[in-house]
């Protein structure tokens, strides 16, 4: 059913039931909307399959508002998934990215600002409170750069897969220091309480 009050439209039988109010310009839709697609399996599925031949982007979501107002926050797009789901071995997951089928394929570029995790508030340019890991793949090594710029490696941590070893590369010096607020500290190997400086 198709049908409109109070200056918005409504599809759908219940709301488009007579005198149902959904608001000035607003657009209710009861059920799934496709988008390239008669057969929607969620609330909003978009679908497009066709040879392209330039630049593309499939879904644009640009959020251009501004504001001078004191101490308003703006946020581009909020992704949670709630509520309870606690089944026998149920799984609740808040993002799914992938990028496959390219020459080259980048699951998620960012820029213009700084990513936090486990934090609302990040300082960096990556932000992590809390613990992480970097596991190896299969029959591979494990590595940490720490690059100049894209092209330039300046030293890195790596687990090689031929053994359980914990290598730190220096492409120039390496240089242990203690931070400020630890000055005077000492180096350890194979003791967890040096008394010298190594």
């Amino acid at each position: 059913s198709f049908g409109g009050s109070y200056g918005g439209v409504a599809i759908g039988a219940t709301y488009a039931a007579a005198g149902t109010s959904i608001g000035t310009n607003n657009l209710a839709v009861q059920g799934s909307v496709g988008i390239g697609t008669t057969s929607p399996g969620s609330l909003l599925t978009t679908y497009e399959a066709a040879a392209k031949t330039a630049t593309y982007t499939g879904v644009l979501h640009d959020v251009f508002d501004t504001s001078s107002t004191a101490s308003v926050n703006k946020v581009g797009m909020d992704i949670e998934s709630t509520g309870t789901w606690t089944g026998t071995s149920a799984v609740n997951t808040g993002l799914v990215v992938n990028a496959t089928g390219g020459t080259t394929n980048y699951a998620a570029t960012f820029s213009g600002g700084n990513v936090g995790i486990g934090t609302t508030s990040p300082g960096y340019t990556l932000d992590v409170n809390g613990n992480g890991r970097f596991m190896e793949p299969s029959a591979g090594s494990t590595y940490l750069y720490f690059n100049q710029d894209t092209s330039t490696i300046m030293g890195r941590i790596d687990r090689p897969a031929s053994s359980n070893d914990l290598e730190i590369q220096s492409y120039h010096n390496l240089i242990l220091t203690p931070a400020a607020q630890q000055a005077g500290g000492n180096v350890g190997i194979g003791t967890t309480s040096p008394g010298n400086l190594l």
